[in-house]
């Protein structure tokens, strides 16, 4: 899911300077019954109450030294033999 929702985390809500969290995601909605939905009510609710204290994605910064400039391309010791979004998170 990171990688699908990455181009909307980070390139139009980080990269201008939004803080952005992690999705809250739910799985197979048109599966849900009435033994399962309490516990996604829960977890949602949970998650509403840390919205404002919950920890932001840790996304790399543009010229914070991570990039190579003017390529804009991650330096290559950063992530060795890696790819995908994830390696545009610090950690």
């Amino acid at each position: 899911m990171e990688d699908v929702l990455f181009p909307i985390q980070h390139g139009i809500l980080f990269y201008p300077g939004f803080d952005v969290l992690p999705p809250h995601v739910i799985y197979r909605t048109g599966r849900v019954d009435d033994a399962s939905f309490p516990a996604l009510l829960e977890n949602l609710g949970t998650r509403l109450d840390g919205l404002a204290t919950d920890a932001p994605i840790a996304y790399r910064r543009q010229n914070g030294g991570d990039y190579e400039i003017p390529a804009l391309q991650l330096r290559p010791e950063l992530a060795p033999g890696e790819s995908g979004a994830g390696i545009h998170i610090i950690g």
